[in-house]
């Protein structure tokens, strides 16, 4: 494999062999996918920076009713590295990404600290339109960033390198089984949130069912900020229900 070849394919013998390629990518961040998770998801990154999305294998069906056909769908991953300068919302819209009442839009949910989530499949921008989200609000709006890995840049710094806005990022891990009971976990780290008193709280990205129950906690006091992964909107309807 050259990795300087453009649009060359990758191939494996067979979805295990893909899903162990995955899991070597995903073991520096103490995570794993296996063939039981039926389609979860699984994030981590790697020595170098890159940020690795994965899906397990899960099962689809290609039709409605009594004849549809089941079959199984391989794992994959979106290996990814995100610019060390944020894309402005008006590029954005210059790309043709959103429309200008979109973006718009965006702006005053964050002006009036109206609620804001972004659903969408692995690679569709989501990071990206949050990113951009966080950047119109104001900065005397006192804000804490949740994240699995560091992907948002949320501290605006002046020519000396103080920060001139009012936002604390924090990082939170997965652990597999029982999480401790000190730590980085998401639930400890909302305790934090709770006791800085922020007025909107972004989460980089809700991938567990559990976790969306953290945002529907905070959207009782404070504004939310996030994205999650759903391939439809009526399942990302079912998850913030």
């Amino acid at each position: 494999y050259d990795p300087m070849e453009k649009n060359k394919r990758v191939e494996f013998s067979s979805p295990k062999a893909c899903m162990n390629f995955i899991n070597r990518l995903l073991m520096f961040s103490n995570v794993s996918i296996k063939e039981s998770d039926n389609g979860a998801v699984a994030t981590g990154s790697t020595p170098e920076g890159f940020r690795v999305t994965a899906v397990g294998t899960y099962a689809v069906s290609d039709e409605q009713g009594a004849n549809k056909n089941i079959y199984q769908k391989s794992p994959y991953a979106v290996i990814r590295k995100h610019s060390s300068v944020p894309i402005p919302m008006e590029h954005l819209v210059g790309y043709n990404s959103l429309a200008d009442d979109m973006a718009k839009f965006i702006q005053l949910c964050g002006k009036y600290k109206i609620n804001l989530g972004f659903f969408g499949d692995l690679n569709s921008g989501k990071t990206t339109l949050l990113q951009s989200a966080l950047d119109m609000t104001d900065d005397k709006i006192r804000k804490a960033v949740l994240e699995r890995a560091p992907e948002l840049k949320c501290r605006k710094l002046d020519a000396e390198g103080y920060q001139i806005n009012d936002c604390t990022p924090m990082e939170y891990k997965d652990f597999n089984g029982t999480a401790p009971t000190y730590g980085n976990t998401l639930e400890n780290l909302m305790a934090t949130v709770l006791r800085l008193s922020p007025q909107i709280v972004v989460f980089g990205e809700i991938l567990k069912d559990e976790e969306f129950s953290f945002v529907k906690q905070a959207t009782s006091t404070m504004a939310v900020m996030f994205t999650g992964h759903s391939t439809s909107v009526a399942q990302a309807c079912y998850k913030m229900t």
